[in-house]
């Protein structure tokens, strides 16, 4: 009696913690993160008021990742760009795959744009566009 007593203690016991890990497994499994962008391809110059389209090429670590947004700060080195990119799912292929979207900004006034991409923790992919008055 003992025995079958302990038995189904250890059998809800178990029920319990597989119900309540399920539930965790769906918030565990969903992380964001910011991608190194391995390659930009961008216009040398460009035109007040007109919007540049930048080609962004970067890394996604496994097939449950996704593009989520650009991130955009300014720091004394200009303006810094990064890819943030969404992973959900706990079942995925370690597969790096590479993805390419188009950053635009807009300039209001001429002179030399400095951006930078972040291409690692600590170094960036820097391009320079120069940007006149229409005539």
């Amino acid at each position: 009696m003992r025995t079958s007593l302990n038995l189904l203690f250890i059998a809800l016991f178990v029920l319990m913690n597989v119900s309540c890990n399920e539930d965790d497994v769906e918030t565990d499994c969903i992380t964001g993160e910011v991608a190194l962008i391995d390659k930009v391809e961008a216009p040398e110059t460009a035109m007040v008021n007109e919007t540049v389209s930048i080609d962004v090429t970067f890394l996604i670590k496994n097939t449950c990742g996704s593009f989520t947004d650009f991130k955009e700060s300014s720091t004394e080195e200009g303006k810094i760009i990064e890819v943030l990119v969404a992973y959900f799912g706990c079942n995925c292929a370690q597969a790096i795959k590479k993805d390419t979207r188009t950053y635009e900004f807009t300039p209001r006034s001429a002179g030399v744009y400095q951006l930078n991409f972040r291409s690692s923790t600590n170094e960036l992919i820097t391009i320079n566009i120069e940007v006149t008055e229409q005539s």
